[in-house]
């Protein structure tokens, strides 16, 4: 997919209760970071992502659609490895 590509990153889904331990509803694992928007911005292995443009993430398909809707600056929300919240923002 190219809009993965182009974020150099690959995801792996959340268990149910990964996601109750976490407190969220919604989310994807960051499993790896290449050259990319992620790796530019600060994202690393580990970050949960739960939200792309205020928008819920729970697969991949839904950062693409997301991704590809999209035009200028992408907003991303998630919980670091300890748990904190973070924002990042980037442009495509």
């Amino acid at each position: 997919n190219d809009v993965l590509e182009i974020l150099g990153a690959s995801f792996e889904p959340l268990s149910d209760s990964e996601k109750r331990s976490l407190g969220i509803s919604d989310g994807l694992r960051v499993k790896s970071v290449k050259e990319g928007k992620f790796k530019t911005v600060g994202i690393r292995e580990g970050f949960v992502l739960t939200r792309v443009n205020k928008k819920p993430v729970n697969s991949v398909n839904d950062v693409a659609s997301i991704l590809k809707e999209s035009e200028g600056g992408v907003f991303v929300e998630g919980l670091d490895r300890n748990g904190a919240k973070n924002y990042y923002a980037f442009g495509m």
